[in-house]
Formats: structure tokens, C-alpha cells, sequence
């Protein structure tokens, strides 16, 4: 017998999952479509409600709601409302600028925006971890990500904090590209589906199926929606701004020489 699974998907959260443009409801991202393999493996069919803000979803699932949530990140506060499965991909949350800001410093933190306004999804997992580590950072609530950088464009906030892979999205996309990524919180999202603590049995289905993924399919999934760029900045160790490549460099000139020895010997 088919399984259906119900799944609330969040409205704007790019690029795991949002609703294209078009003239119907077309639910899209890089959460969903890890779903429909899945769902393919385990003979299940999936439904999607009525797409919401996470704001309105969580209000949901404490009402009783009994959907699957499409990429969150376990924190000890949702612990109380979903099961979570293993994650399936984990980005750091970034702090992003104007690209005419100039840090006084090599490294940049949160502790170099005290006293500053900071856009912030609301109720998404990082907006905790900077009200409680952070505490001098003003943080200003908004809708999504994408609000959040617009509002970071006209001089609204003086900085905005995301998954970096939201960032890409939007930057690689032409829309909002003028700003960059100058440094980690510190926080990291595990992008895993969460499963309502009436729904216990989902949760073994949903891991089941989520060991089912090959690395294959799973890379084809992340390139599509990831830029190489993020994906390379997925190492907690890896610098945000890449530095020259020195040997890189040195090798090229050092062939150049031989080139010209070569030619000179030769005539």
C-alpha cells in the first residue's frame, strides 16, 4: 500500500525550498527534490499543504499540525515540538554586507556589529544563537533572507546573518548581488526534515530513506542548487576569501622561464 506523506513546505527559504514563479503553486528547492527521491525509493506519494512562513508552521505544529517540515535545523527550543532526522547537508550561517564594507580587521565576527542593526529571518534556528551569544547585536526580525538583504541594500541594517547557501542562491542568481560574505557566526545549519513528536514513526521512514541516497544522487541534487563557490566554504577551517594560490602562481612563471630558455636555446 502507498504511503502519503503530508508535508508543510516554508514559503521563502531558498534554495531548499520555495514556491517558483509561475501561474500554479510549483513547490521547488533542494529539500524537496532529496523528498521525491526518497518518496520514489519507498513507494510514496507526497502532498504538499498550503506553503506558510516558519513563524505560521511552528504556530501550526503547536496546534497540532501533523506535516512534515522540509529543511530545519535541530535547536534544543524545536527539540520540544519535532523528531529530526540526520542531516543531509550542513551550511554555516554567514554574516553578509555591502560590498563597499571595509572590516578594520582581518577576521570579522559578530561582536564587531555591537550596538548595530543586524537582519535576521525570524524564528529561523540562528536568530537565537545570536540574541544569546551575541547580545549587543541589534537584531532587526524580518521575513526571509531575501527581505533581510534588500533591507541590507538600502541602508536599513548595517549587516545581515544567513545560510551561506542562501546567500549563493540569491547572488548567483543575478538578484541582489551586490554583497559579500565577510565572516561566520559561528552557527551552523544542519539541514535535516523534522517530523512532528505525534508523527514518531515518520521519522524511521524518513532516515530509512535518507541512508537510501547515494552519493551520486546526492551530489547531483547539491550542484543544482549550490554554487561550487558555497560549496567549497562548507569546511568550518576553509577561509571565506580565498587567498591567491601562491604554488599556483609560482609554477606558472617558473614554466614561462623555462619557455624562454627553451626558445633561446633553440635559436
Amino acid at each position: 500500500q502507498q504511503r502519503t506523506l503530508s508535508v508543510k513546505p516554508t514559503k521563502t527559504n531558498a534554495p531548499f525550498v520555495f514556491v517558483g514563479s509561475g501561474t500554479y503553486v510549483k513547490i521547488k528547492g533542494l529539500s524537496t527534490e532529496y523528498l521525491e527521491i526518497i518518496a520514489q525509493k519507498l513507494n510514496a506519494k507526497i502532498v504538499y499543504t498550503e506553503p506558510a512562513p516558519l513563524v505560521d508552521i511552528l504556530r501550526d505544529v503547536k496546534e497540532g499540525s501533523k506535516d512534515i517540515v522540509l529543511s530545519i535545523s535541530p535547536t534544543d527550543e524545536l527539540s520540544k515540538l519535532f523528531y529530526f532526522t540526520d542531516s543531509y547537508l550542513t551550511m554555516p550561517a554567514v554574516i553578509v554586507t555591502r560590498k563597499d564594507y571595509k572590516p578594520k580587521k582581518s577576521t570579522v565576527s559578530l561582536s564587531d556589529f555591537n550596538n548595530q542593526k543586524v537582519a535576521i529571518a525570524s524564528k529561523y534556528p540562528v536568530e537565537s544563537y545570536v540574541n544569546f551569544n551575541y547580545p549587543k547585536v541589534i537584531i532587526e526580525s524580518v521575513f526571509d533572507d531575501e527581505v533581510g538583504l534588500q533591507k541590507l541594500l538600502l541602508g536599513e541594517v548595517d549587516a545581515a546573518v544567513m545560510d551561506l547557501a542562501s546567500l549563493s542562491y540569491y547572488t548567483s542568481n543575478n538578484v541582489l548581488s551586490y554583497v559579500k560574505a565577510v565572516g561566520r557566526t559561528g552557527f551552523e545549519y544542519k539541514h535535516s526534515f523534522a517530523v512532528p513528536k505525534s508523527q514518531p514513526e515518520l521519522l524511521l521512514i524518513l532516515d530509512i530513506g535518507l541512508k537510501s541516497l547515494s552519493e551520486a544522487e546526492k551530489q547531483v541534487v547539491i550542484e543544482k542548487w549550490i554554487s561550487i563557490d558555497a560549496q567549497s566554504d562548507l569546511s568550518a577551517s576553509s577561509p571565506l576569501v580565498k587567498e591567491p594560490q601562491t604554488l599556483s602562481l609560482w609554477l606558472i612563471f617558473f614554466s614561462f622561464i623555462v619557455l624562454i630558455i627553451a626558445t633561446v636555446v633553440t635559436v
